[in-house]
């Protein structure tokens, strides 16, 4: 396909076209842009203003926003309780053979230090669903990213020219008979590489809102990238059909 650079009007070589992602950047003068309104029978994203969680707090000034994101939430219970059960059995189990473990030597002690490390992971995970929250703040010049109160990998302060985008992901995993999805927030960068911002669990809506209030506040138009999670539509419900349902059935 031929492009021309939307900037400089020359233009722009195959290799530096990325199909996958609807974007191209410009050998001449190093413009990053999407092309997905140049393709046939392609049309803009319709904007659909998402509501916003409980979790999710704004605070919009003239020249900054804030956003704040608790990780405590819907799906926290399930992952305090399947934390907690793993530490809580096997410090039982230690505490109650501490005394043995007095009266003989230390040798049979180090067998479960690899297990008090992992223990102690992952009751600092546990922590930080109960404490920490994610805030993006964004001002005329910088993009930042910060996890707290509890140290988290994950902070970023860039320059808020490099995100050209920014779409929502869902990442499935397939473990034995299980099947999970999680969903991610990720930015699309000038130099054209995909940056993982946060991940928000089970809660696509979470990711989908942040994403809407960081480039309404950055103005950066909605664009449909391949591979965005796209939130499905509510079902609706025919109260006529479901009543004649049951009229139907009971003539039977």
């Amino acid at each position: 396909m031929n492009l021309n650079c939307p900037e400089c009007s020359a233009q722009v070589n195959t290799e530096d076209i990325n199909i996958q992602k609807l974007v191209a950047i410009c050998n001449k003068c190093g413009h990053l842009f999407q092309f997905d309104d140049k393709l046939e029978g392609s049309s803009k994203t319709k904007f659909i203003p998402r509501p916003q969680p409980k979790q999710v707090t704004v605070e919009n000034q003239i020249n900054q926003l804030t956003v704040e994101w608790r990780w405590w939430g819907k799906d926290s219970v399930e992952k305090v309780i399947t934390i907690l059960v793993w530490p809580m059995l096997f410090y039982f189990f230690l505490f109650e053979n501490l005394s043995d473990f007095g009266q003989s030597s230390t040798i049979p002690f180090l067998p479960y230090i690899p297990h008090i490390f992992i223990g102690t992971a992952v009751l600092y995970s546990l922590a930080l669903q109960f404490l920490n929250s994610t805030t993006f703040v964004i001002d005329e010049f910088e993009f930042k990213l910060r996890h707290g109160p509890l140290p988290w990998l994950g902070n970023r302060t860039m320059s808020r020219d490099d995100i050209v985008q920014l779409f929502t992901k869902e990442v499935v995993e397939r473990k034995r008979r299980r099947t999970t999805s999680s969903f991610h927030l990720f930015a699309i960068l000038q130099n054209g590489k995909d940056l993982r911002l946060i991940s928000t669990g089970s809660q696509p809506e979470i990711a989908q809102y942040i994403e809407q209030e960081l480039e309404a506040f950055m103005g950066i138009q909605n664009k449909t990238v391949v591979g965005e999670y796209q939130f499905p539509t509510e079902a609706k419900v025919s109260f006529n059909g479901f009543f004649d349902a049951i009229r139907k059935g009971s003539d039977r």
